[in-house]
């Protein structure tokens, strides 16, 4: 490789990779365990968690079950989320329990 091509690099790469969405959704659904009967907003997760709101945003959507926009593309179903004027409120569903059969 020629010393021009290597100082290419330079300026590229990261020093830090970012943690992949299903490692947050973790963090996220012990959250909603350990405080079941809790309400959260998205700015909660913002915040606390320093993560970006479209990033936080797109892990609740894949958590919950709702039509988003246009799309007929749901999500898991774990959590519920209410709108309260201009912010939406999220919070886990309660589990049905299993029955043996």
């Amino acid at each position: 490789m020629k010393k021009e091509q290597l100082e290419k690099f330079e300026q590229l790469g990261t020093t830090e990779i970012e943690e992949q969405a299903g490692e947050f959704q973790v963090e996220v659904m012990l959250v909603f365990t350990q405080y079941p009967a809790k309400w959260f907003t998205q700015m909660h997760f913002v915040s606390i968690c320093e993560k970006s709101n479209p990033f936080v945003n797109k892990t609740l959507n894949k958590l919950g079950n709702w039509k988003l926009g246009d799309s007929q593309q749901t999500g898991l179903g774990l959590i519920k989320r209410e709108r309260r004027g201009a912010r939406f409120h999220y919070q886990l569903l309660p589990r049905k329990p299993r029955t043996n059969q």
